[in-house]
């Protein structure tokens, strides 16, 4: 019987308001605090793990992330294109949102998937992913 993993989810300071962001990919900025990934090229280092209760304040709040590194399956914000299951999954030009490429062919240089779809979602759908690193 398989066990199951739960990701390891840790309390960051936020780098924006990001009430309401329950799901969305989150790289960090240059002062080390959290926003939502807004380029292909971003490092995704988690997912926000639960909607902060009131507005956040930067770099005065804390927002729980769910970490890639942790493992397990997480619930993702899916970017303006649609994504299969099976697709690797990479920060898209929607702010906080992923977008799908078909293998690690499909990765341009030093690009990092922050995991793979385990269903197809439309754009701005919650959808579960297997949370690994995977680079080309």
């Amino acid at each position: 019987m398989a066990a199951t993993q739960q990701p390891k989810v840790v309390n960051l300071v936020a780098g924006e308001d990001l009430n309401g962001d329950y799901g969305a990919a989150v790289s960090l900025n240059t002062s080390g605090q959290v926003v939502k990934s807004t380029t292909a090229g971003q490092l995704v280092i988690g997912v926000i793990a639960e909607d902060p209760e009131r507005t956040t304040v930067a770099g005065d709040d804390r927002v729980p992330v769910a970490l890639i590194a942790g493992g397990g399956v997480l619930r993702i914000r899916v970017g303006n294109a649609a994504v299969t299951a099976g697709q690797l999954l990479i920060a898209s030009t929607t702010a906080g949102g992923v977008a799908g490429v078909a293998n690690v062919n499909a990765l341009t240089a030093n690009q990092v998937a922050c995991g793979v779809a385990l269903e197809a979602g439309a754009s701005s759908n919650l959808i579960g992913m297997l949370a690994h690193s995977v680079a080309k």
